[in-house]
Parts: structure tokens; C-alpha cells; sequence
């Protein structure tokens, strides 16, 4: 009813322009209702557009529209051909796409498909280092198609590395007649927009790409915005999580158990622990044993320094969900902390099995050898490596960390470690760890260790900056052994190694304000409301809440 007052108002006063533009963003809404193109069509024609009218048509007429008869007129009049001629990609900005699927067969029916919708620019490459090569070098396109048991870098091991590039809004559908249940709770972590059988039939899969373009661009999709707020949270991305967060709360309809997931996200995320783990466990309740939940609880628990339960939720989850990279990575490390090596051992063997070349899962390795004090294998390690500065940042913050917490003892170990297992190489970074392992000493009043570590940083002499710093501390040791007295250091004194991350694509936000999701968001025109058009839109209605649909059709069904 709104949308035929408001047309109907403008067609009165001649504002064809301002209704085309109207009914262009009612179609990136709903791509597939095909009565929004043919009242794109009928604007067009008013404003006498008749090459975009018949091009409007063309695409309608591709969709599958059932002309009526004042339809057909219509289609007659601009003269619309049997072949499209124009793409439903335009609406939506989709103009590239990037192919990863060793069979060319396969390759070639994908690439049909995207012409046919209007894509004009489609990358084709044949196994995951190629891929990964082509994301480096071009940036990020519309669209990602590819295969699940790609050779080389493996699709699992594939979409996380895209993802952990900050890649999160970018669509990804996965095509495969291989996929096992376990493979199904990856793809809902990792954050794949759709699922495509093999073997892929052009006629079918232009209709389900067409739905994933709506589930991915819809901004009141909530399988969409659900996904982006835990992925934007886990990369970084605070505020463009928080700004997904207030567009969910506005969406109605939202299943109880998606919503209490969200919440106990964003007051994991807002250092909120206690409250972020009554909300998982209530979530757990509604949707059962789902994996992003029993993740959630892992790190809540981990926070929360019950270790136990941590260890459960995350023994599950893997259970559900064997290759997630980031969890397996933190099972090792939280294991070799517990003292338990051989589990973390094999939590880092399983992390290779799924992407041995990871700079990720190299510099896990590293960190666990470390952590474990098995000198020998770290050093192997790091020296394989292209930068292990991260990997020595990450150790002597973790130090720093848990010095700072009181846990000593297991800091001091920690340093202790992470000087013996670096490369000799390493100079300035073994001169940082060993001065910070002097004031770990100092704090737990070993004095005579913490000089002893002082003058062998000032007789190596290799640090002008740490070696200044380790001759002044010295000194303070010093007095306070002669004095018989506890040397008193603030928190602060630390040297902390900078961590240099590279910055992750910037993803495209949806900013969702109250009152955007109805025709309010889809055409402005306060200019030109007339009393009775008020009233028509001042109780705005609700869109209809879209399922997050997995598309396993094949050409039987």
C-alpha cells in the first residue's frame, strides 16, 4: 500500500527520476521479486528511458516474471529479445569475482553462471596458493566461489586465511558433493555465506546466487549480521562490531537463542565474563550443542580462570568442528600452560594437518615449543620463519602478563624459556626479555638473580637502549641487596615488544539507523509528503525476517 501511494504521488508530479531511484532500491532489497522490476520498467518508460526499460525487462523477463497482460504491452512497446540484456549484478555492485576449482568442467559452468548475471570481471585459479597469491595482488572482489577440497591450501584452511586477512564481508559460497557433517559446523564458524552441491547446473545456480546476494546485502538478514559481529569482534573492529550490534537489536522476529549468542558475544568482548557466561549457557539451552557457542565458552571460562570448563567446551566444540584453526591453536597453548605437552603437542600437529604453511600455525608451533621449553624444536622452528617478531612479541607480553598477575613463577619460567629459544641472532629481542626477566626477579625479591641478569645484559653490551636501562636497575638491585631491603617497581617499568599486525581490509559497514527498515531507508522524499502519505509511513512496517537457507539442490530435485 505505501509503495503504491508513494509512486502514485510522484507520478502525479512528474518525479519519475525520484521513483526509479525508488524502486532501484526496493529491487537491491529483494532481487528477486520480479514485480520491482516491472515497476522500475513502467517509471522508466514514463521518464522515457526506453533502452533501460527494455534492459529492465530483459532482466525480469530472465527471473522468471509472469507477464500480465498490461505487462506484456508494455514489453512490447520497448521491444524486450528472448536475451538478456542487461544484469542483475548492476543492482548490486557485484562486478568481480574469484573462481578457485581445480576442474575445469565445474570452473567453466560457475563462470557461465556469473556472465549470465552480469558479471563482468571473473578470476579463475586452480588450488589455494594461487588464490591467495590472486587476493594479494588484486584486493578483495565482490565474490569468492570455490571448491572445498581445493588442492594445496585446502578450503577450510582457504576461507580462514581469507577471513583472518579481514576479509569478513566478503561472500563466500562453497561448492562440493564431499561435505561431511563436521565440514557443515566449520563452514557456520568460519562464516560462508552458502553451500552449492556438485555437480553445479548453470539454470539452478543463477537463482542461488542471486539468493545469496540478497542474503549477503540485505542489512536486516540476521544469519548475515550475526556472522559479521562475531567475525568483526574477533579481528579487532570494536566499534564497527558494536555498530552491527545496535543494527541486530533493532531486527524483530530474532530466534532467542540467536540473540542471547549475540549478547553473551559483545559482553565477552566488553570484558563483561560473568555476564557473557550466564547468557552462552542459556544460549546453549535453546540451540542445543551449537560450536559457536561452545567456542564462546571456552574463552569465557578461559577468562573467567576456570580452565577446566574451558578445556570441555573446547574438547567438545572440536568434536563438532575438528579444523578451526584459531581454537586448536588456543588448545595447545592453554595446554602447554597446564602443564599437559603431549596435548598440545597434538593440538599443533592437528593445526598443521589442516594448514601446515600458516604463518599462524608456524608461529603457534613456535610459541608452544617455547612454552614447553623445548629450545631445540623452537629454534628449528623460528628459523624457518619468515618474521618471528610477532612470535617474540606475543612471548614476552604473555610474561609481562602473568607477572603482572602474580603468577611469578610461571612468568619467570616463561622468559626464561623464551630467551633460550630464540636464534642468537635475536640480540635485541633476548636483551628485551632478559631485562624484563631481571624485574620479574626483582619483584619476587630474587635479587641476586636479578643482578646476575642485569650484568650479563651490560657485559654483552649489545642494546645501547636496554643496556642504559639494565645499568640503572642495577644499581637499585644493588642497594636494596646491601640494604637487606625489597626493591619497590611499578607494573609499568616493563619493556614491551610492539606487535606489528598488518591491517586488515576495511569491510564495507551497513550504518542502519531507527526507523531504516522500512521504506523510509529505501526512498527519502520529506520534501514531498502530503499529509495523507504522513500518515501512511509514520508507523513504519517490519520486513519479513529471511532464513539463513544452506542451498543443496541438484538437478533431480
Amino acid at each position: 500500500m505505501v509503495t503504491r501511494a508513494l509512486r502514485s504521488y510522484l507520478n502525479d508530479k512528474d518525479q519519475f527520476d525520484r521513483r526509479i531511484a525508488f524502486d532501484k532500491s526496493l529491487i537491491q532489497r529483494f532481487p528477486k521479486a520480479t514485480k520491482h522490476y516491472i515497476s522500475l520498467a513502467e517509471g522508466q518508460v514514463l521518464a522515457e528511458k526506453m533502452d533501460d526499460a527494455r534492459k529492465t525487462l530483459s532482466i525480469a523477463k530472465h527471473l522468471g516474471a509472469n507477464f500480465s497482460l498490461g505487462v506484456k504491452q508494455l514489453v512490447d512497446m520497448v521491444g524486450v529479445s528472448d536475451k538478456p540484456e542487461a544484469s542483475i549484478g548492476e543492482f548490486f555492485g557485484i562486478k568481480s569475482a574469484l573462481i578457485v576449482e581445480p576442474d575445469s568442467t565445474a570452473s567453466a559452468s560457475i563462470k557461465q553462471a556469473l556472465t549470465q548475471l552480469g558479471v563482468v570481471q571473473i578470476a579463475e585459479v586452480l588450488d589455494g596458493e594461487a588464490a591467495m597469491a590472486w587476493l594479494q595482488k588484486n584486493g578483495k572482489p565482490d565474490i569468492l566461489l570455490t571448491e572445498w577440497k581445493v588442492p594445496k591450501i585446502s578450503g577450510p584452511a582457504l576461507v580462514q586465511r581469507i577471513r583472518g586477512l579481514g576479509m569478513i564481508d566478503l561472500p563466500i559460497i562453497v561448492q562440493s558433493s564431499l561435505l561431511k557433517d563436521k565440514d557443515r559446523h566449520l563452514l557456520k564458524e568460519i562464516g560462508v555465506s552458502a553451500i552449492v552441491t556438485k555437480p553445479v547446473h548453470v539454470e539452478f545456480f543463477v537463482s542461488d546466487l542471486v539468493n545469496v546476494f540478497q542474503n549477503e546485502l540485505v542489512p536486516t538478514n540476521v544469519s548475515k549480521l550475526e556472522r559479521q559481529i562475531r567475525q568483526q569482534f574477533d579481528i579487532g573492529q570494536m566499534k564497527a562490531a558494536l555498530d552491527s550490534y545496535a543494527k541486530f537489536k533493532q531486527i524483530g522476529g530474532v530466534p532467542n537463542g540467536v540473540k542471547l549468542l549475540i549478547e553473551a558475544t559483545v559482553a565477552f568482548h566488553s570484558g563483561k565474563y560473568a555476564e557473557a557466561r550466564d547468557a552462552a549457557v542459556e544460549a546453549l539451552k535453546e540451540k542445543g550443542e551449537a560450536v559457536v557457542i561452545l567456542g564462546l565458552l571456552s574463552k569465557v571460562f578461559l577468562k573467567l580462570n576456570d580452565k577446566d570448563s574451558a578445556m570441555k567446551c573446547l574438547t567438545r566444540a572440536q568434536e563438532f568442528s575438528s579444523d578451526n584453526l584459531q581454537r586448536l591453536i588456543m588448545m595447545a597453548e592453554e595446554m602447554s600452560e597446564m602443564g599437559q605437552p603431549q596435548q598440545a603437542r597434538d593440538a599443533i600437529e592437528k593445526a598443521k594437518q589442516v594448514d601446515a604453511s600458516n604463518p599462524i600455525v608456524k608461529q603457534a608451533e613456535a610459541e608452544v615449543s617455547i612454552m614447553l621449553g623445548d629450545s631445540k624444536k623452537a629454534k628449528d622452528v623460528i628459523g624457518k620463519m619468515d618474521s618471528a617478531k610477532n612470535l617474540i612479541a606475543n612471548m614476552n607480553n604473555r610474561a609481562v602478563l602473568l607477572v603482572s598477575n602474580n603468577e611469578i613463577e610461571k612468568g619467570l619460567g616463561l622468559y626464561r624459556n623464551a630467551i633460550n629459544g630464540l636464534p642468537d641472532s635475536m640480540r635485541t629481542e633476548k636483551d628485551t626479555i632478559a631485562y624484563n626477566l631481571s624485574l620479574a626477579y626483582a619483584k619476587a625479591n630474587k635479587l641476586k638473580e636479578a643482578a646476575k641478569t642485569l650484568q650479563e645484559i651490560v657485559d654483552l653490551n649489545r642494546t645501547p637502549t636496554i643496556v642504559e636501562k639494565a645499568k640503572a636497575l642495577h644499581g637499585r638491585v644493588d642497594t636494596a641487596i646491601k640494604s637487606n631491603q625489597k626493591i619497590k617497581l611499578n607494573v609499568s617499568t616493563e619493556v614491551k615488544l610492539e606487535v606489528k599486525v598488518p591491517p586488515p581490509v576495511k569491510p564495507v559497514a551497513l550504518h542502519l539507523q531507527p526507523g531504516q527498515m522500512c521504506l523510509h531507508g529505501i526512498f527519502d522524499a520529506s520534501d514531498l509528503y502530503v499529509e495523507s502519505v504522513r500518515k501512511i509511513v509514520a508507523n513504519s512496517p517490519a520486513f519479513t525476517r529471511k532464513k539463513h537457507e544452506v542451498i543443496t539442490r541438484t538437478k533431480a530435485s
